[in-house]
């Protein structure tokens, strides 16, 4: 919700980077963000949002991307059909551009980013980045137990878990 990310306005404010990536954390994945931030750099547009491919978006629970030719998000739409382009709950946005959100949306704590999103992207270009890898999303207790299950598959298990270039680090404990 934008009034979780106002809280965090200091910290945007005085942070220096160019760019903020936005993540859920319902999903299950292991991506690598540099090729986002240079595909989002590349671009020249505010806001670059993350999908995968899938066969059957009725099967699937959120938002789906109306892509073109050149990658220009021109829709977010609730329903998927046939092969969709899932959103995977996650964009990159240029900080000067999330600093004017909230002040835009100051009031408005209870709106989503997406719906912010959708409201203005009659005056934003918005890009889109495909990810290619195994992405599972936690949204009820009957999508935790299907992860879980996909994690009995060596493949996905390896590519979640056992990336040398992208490990996972947990703690034993919580402190």
């Amino acid at each position: 919700l934008v009034r979780d990310i106002i809280k965090c306005r200091v910290f945007f404010e005085k942070e220096k980077s160019d760019y903020v990536i936005m993540a859920g954390s319902t999903d299950v994945w292991n991506i690598d963000f540099r090729p986002l931030i240079e595909q989002h750099q590349k671009s020249d547009k505010p806001i670059t949002m993350v999908y995968k491919k899938v066969p059957r978006g009725e099967d699937y629970f959120g938002y789906f991307l109306d892509i073109d030719e050149d990658g220009t998000v021109r829709a977010i739409n609730e329903n998927g059909y046939a092969w969709s382009n899932y959103f995977a709950d996650c964009f990159i946005v240029d900080r000067e551009y999330m600093l004017d959100f909230m002040n835009w949306y100051d009031t408005l704590e209870y709106l989503d980013m997406i719906q912010i999103i959708r409201e203005n992207m009659d005056t934003t270009d918005i890009d889109s980045f495909e990810f290619k890898g195994y992405l599972g999303k936690i949204k009820n207790p009957a999508d935790f137990l299907k992860v879980n299950q996909a994690m009995m598959d060596y493949d996905i298990r390896n590519e979640v878990f056992c990336n040398d270039e992208r490990p996972i680090f947990t703690k034993a404990q919580d402190e």
